[in-house]
């Protein structure tokens, strides 16, 4: 009886280490497959943690590796669309050089329409788009930039770049701003162009580029005595402002009744008048006009006649008026922007149109239309003022020139600051992915051998085991 306990026992004991080399040579055989170290967390729990923090480190530097060729992408993209900017800034420059030597109304008109289409080309440079994203349309890069309204190119942007972390605490630009790269702002004085007698004032102006300042006659008052009067077509023609007596009208009554004679304003040419005129234009030396009545002509008057105006300014065509008050500074802001003007309308004499110039102030695409502009002289300036005007085109475009040429040696640099980062981020995660497969991968000699001992180990089990299971019925009698 004794006897027999101890064999069963025995067989139990060969059982179980036949299961446990099993089990070994299972792992051993799973670890070789797999080549991992650890097949669940709880083989080695620290090493487990060690491993998931290595895969979350790894998985960053491969998005902060995307981020970075999206990055060189887009950058290099902007660098491609600023040679092409800088070449037609260049050949703007050339076309103004030439339209200021120029007096063929053809060659101008030709020069103004190559201009045109430098303008419609950089529009369509400043709206570039790559990979569903505006090159140049900063923090709001989902939405086209740059628009056409009222004749003028507008940016309609976001007024800061994106950018992509080094790391390190330093953020390199990966999408620009419109505004930082088309626009390089270096304000001069305020220029008035016109004849209507307007100044620049004396405060500080915000306004950019160039507006229309419109100044209007409201009314026009003659002096007591000799019986003149407005004529019918005063509210929409006459030009004349200031005070009664800025302006002077001459009358010569040749009749003595009042019944015919001359008339002129401020040393014009005089117009022949008659007791039935009742709306009769008359012309001063610098164009100023007034439109008379002449029926209540006094008798006899020969002399001379104060006349004066009451008007209104507008920056924005006539939309909103203010009196003029002839101050020798007035305040104007452009209702649409909220841009400020400071005037000088003391010396206004004549009604018009004056062009205020922000010295400066304009981006590329108003120092083209600008250009064109000056090309057609659509200002009428005399020759020398038009002169004046192309100097300051071309001082423009070599500003706005010089301002892309340094935003694409930024964007150089950048490039450069981003292989250094790649190279650094590449080198990080070789690092990680090493110590991850040191506490994750198996040495596979090492499994081999322990496979190898496992294999021996499962042989002498099985034949262990194999020889109780041969012992026979003799070896249990006594």
């Amino acid at each position: 009886m004794t006897f027999r306990v101890t064999q069963s026992g025995l067989y139990s004991s060969a059982l179980r280490n036949l299961r446990k080399q099993t089990t070994s040579l299972g792992r051993l055989q799973e670890q070789m497959l797999s080549g991992k170290q650890l097949l669940t967390p709880s083989d080695d729990p620290t090493a487990a943690k060690t491993i998931i923090l290595h895969k979350s480190a790894i998985g960053k530097l491969e998005s902060r590796l995307t981020s970075i060729g999206t990055a060189r992408n887009w950058l290099s993209q902007g660098e491609v669309q600023l040679t092409d900017a800088q070449e037609m800034m260049t050949r703007a420059k050339e076309i103004a050089l030439a339209g200021r030597q120029s007096t063929d109304p053809t060659e101008l008109r030709t020069l103004a329409a190559e201009v045109d289409q430098i303008l419609g080309r950089m529009v369509s440079i400043a709206n570039t788009k790559d990979q569903g994203l505006y090159l140049f349309g900063g923090n709001q890069s989902d939405a086209q930039p740059y628009s056409i309204q009222n004749g003028r190119v507008v940016y309609g942007g976001g007024s800061q770049g994106v950018s992509v972390s080094s790391g390190d605490g330093v953020d390199l630009p990966m999408i620009l701003s419109g505004s930082d790269v088309f626009t390089n702002s270096a304000r001069g004085a305020t220029i008035i162009l016109g004849n209507t007698g307007l100044k620049p004032g004396s405060g500080t102006d915000s306004g950019a580029g160039q507006s229309s300042i419109l100044i209007r006659n409201t009314s026009t008052t003659f002096a007591a005595g000799s019986g003149i009067a407005s004529g019918t077509g005063a509210a929409s023609g006459d030009t004349v402002l200031g005070a009664v007596g800025t302006h002077t009208l001459t009358i010569r009554d040749e009749s003595g009744t009042g019944a015919y004679g001359t008339i002129s304003i401020n040393g014009g040419p005089e117009v022949s008048f008659t007791n039935g005129d009742t709306n009769l234009k008359l012309q001063g030396a610098q164009g100023e006009v007034v439109y008379v009545n002449t029926t209540a002509i006094t008798a006899g008057f020969n002399g001379t006649v104060g006349v004066g105006g009451d008007g209104t300014i507008s920056l924005d065509g006539g939309v909103t008026e203010v009196p003029l008050t002839y101050a020798t500074n007035v305040q104007l802001q452009d209702p649409a922007t909220g841009q400020v003007t400071n005037l000088d309308t003391s010396a206004v004499r004549v009604a018009g149109t004056a062009q205020a110039e922000y010295t400066g102030t304009s981006d590329v695409f108003s120092t083209l239309s600008e250009l064109r502009d000056t090309l057609l002289n659509a200002s009428n300036l005399p020759s020398g003022e038009l002169q004046q005007a192309f100097t300051r085109r071309i001082g423009d475009i070599d500003r706005l020139a010089d301002h892309m040429y340094d935003v694409r040696g930024e964007l150089g640099v950048v490039q450069l600051q981003l292989d250094k980062l790649q190279t650094r981020t590449e080198d990080l995660r070789l690092a990680t992915k090493q110590s991850l497969s040191d506490v994750e991968q198996v040495d596979v000699t090492d499994v081999v051998v322990k496979l190898q001992e496992a294999q021996n180990q499962m042989q002498f089990a099985l034949a262990a085991v194999a020889r109780l299971n041969d012992v026979s019925l003799l070896n249990y009698m006594q």
